[in-house]
């Protein structure tokens, strides 16, 4: 896997279901990271999920990203992209506001000028 750097804004949009989010990525002076999460639907009545953290270990080109203790997201970083997945089954846990809506999905890096 080639070296690349990690830090940056990362975006996904889905046209066919309205889902759209940014995955905001900085680098700290001690190695770790910060973050910031947000995905919305523009559905009548939209649904909102947000996370943010920071001290994030990243570790061969993989995170872990916890909302509490049974709401779970694994981060992997591949080629100016990053995909999240679910850790665990029960995503009603995570407190995100609405249905159908979750942090899962392939975000792609993007430069901003």
């Amino acid at each position: 896997m080639g070296t690349y750097e990690l830090e940056g804004l990362y975006v996904y949009n889905y046209a066919e279901t309205r889902f759209a989010g940014t995955f905001k990525l900085t680098k700290e002076k001690n190695g770790t990271y910060t973050y910031s999460m947000i995905r919305t639907t523009n559905k009548i009545n939209g649904s909102l999920a947000t996370a943010r953290g920071k001290d994030l270990v990243i570790k061969d080109n993989q995170c872990i990203i916890k909302i509490n203790k049974t709401c779970r997201f694994k981060v992997d970083f591949y080629d100016g992209f990053l995909r999240t997945s679910a850790m665990d089954e029960n995503l009603s846990s995570c407190g995100f506001k609405g249905t159908d809506i979750t942090l899962q999905g392939t975000y792609v890096r993007i430069e901003l000028e």
